[in-house]
């Protein structure tokens, strides 16, 4: 949005401006009648490791209307780069785009914005930003979230946790590897649905509560006779996911582990229910068959597509006519 110079003059108790023979106390104009001056807000940032932060980078004209090439100055060494939108600027205003590598090093930097047009000398504004660690993640600190299970208690099961997850079972059975693997993996996946495709964590941890897996043997535990393979919601309103011995690795764990976090989808149109509720079983499958292009695994569900090939996609569980057959081949569309 273009600002006008009144907007700009109020802004610059709020920033650093340097131009031709100015001050930090604001821009002065010299006698040549077309001038401009660059101003940042903030003047003073601050970015995590592996973060971003925007800055505003604003441009008083002052009957100069020529385009001004923006270039940012400073420490190569520090792990900071900054990326304008737009880098030649025709109006008043540009967004400047500061990335904190992880690698940066903390510590506090000085920086130029610098503003270079055709027959001016080049304006410039300092920026200090400073790079500090990143935040901790949910339930690294110690004491944020608590061991809370609405099937059976800290007494009677094994449980061993990692990130935001704890892995329970019946302690007559040995799944200690089974889970630090089955954690690892469950990390590996909640890092790359985060970060690259925006999806949320389940509302566990911000609850104050670890997300709970169960390793389960059916009848022949202390866990729940008739459990299956996926997610659900306890007494606590909490979502669980319970996983049979034989299938805590591999397709099946990207598969119900892209759904721990398909938990808060919100999106109209893609609840877990009726029409959508294939969308929801088809994208987790696709997760699976992403990772494990080569395992057979991946994608063996998709072989009840051609073996009724009649059926539309959203016929699944729940969803299907009266009197539909409700078997494996017939219920599941993935």
């Amino acid at each position: 949005m273009p600002f006008a110079s009144s907007q700009l003059r109020v802004l610059a108790s709020a920033a650093v401006v340097l131009s031709s023979g100015c001050s930090s106390e604001g821009p002065v104009v010299g006698s040549d009648p077309s001038d401009y001056a660059v101003f940042v807000v903030p003047a003073q940032v601050e970015v995590a490791q592996g973060e971003v932060v925007d800055v505003q980078v604003l441009v008083d004209r002052r009957g100069f209307g020529g385009e001004i090439t923006l270039t940012l100055d400073g420490p190569v060494a520090s792990g900071i780069s900054g990326t304008f939108e737009p880098a030649s600027v025709s109006g008043t205003s540009s967004t400047l785009t500061v990335v904190a590598a992880e690698s940066a090093t903390v510590g506090a930097y000085d920086f130029n914005v610098r503003g270079t047009a055709p027959g001016m000398s080049d304006r410039s504004v300092q920026m200090g930003v400073t790079v500090a660690p990143p935040p901790p993640d949910a339930c690294e600190v110690e004491g944020s979230c608590i061991l809370r299970t609405a099937f059976g208690s800290l007494e009677e099961l094994a449980v061993f946790t990692e990130g935001i997850f704890a892995v329970w079972w019946d302690p007559k059975f040995d799944h200690a590897e089974d889970a630090r693997r089955l954690t690892s993996q469950l990390m590996s996946i909640r890092r790359d649905v985060l970060d690259y495709m925006a999806l949320a964590d389940p509302p566990n941890p911000a609850a104050g509560y670890y997300y709970n897996v169960y390793i389960h043997h059916n009848a022949d535990d202390l866990l729940p006779a008739g459990w299956g393979n996926g997610q659900g919601t306890d007494r606590f309103g909490m979502p669980f996911l319970t996983l049979p011995y034989l299938s805590t690795s591999g397709a099946n764990v990207f598969h119900e582990g892209f759904h721990v976090f398909q938990y808060s989808a919100d999106s109209p149109g893609f609840r877990y229910r009726g029409d959508s509720q294939w969308y929801t079983e088809s994208s987790a499958q696709w997760y699976a068959a992403r990772n494990l292009p080569d395992d057979v695994e991946g994608f063996g569900v998709a072989t009840t597509i051609g073996a009724n090939p009649h059926l539309t996609l959203w016929h699944s569980f729940t969803n299907e006519a009266p009197g539909d057959p409700t078997d494996w081949l017939y219920q599941v569309r993935q």
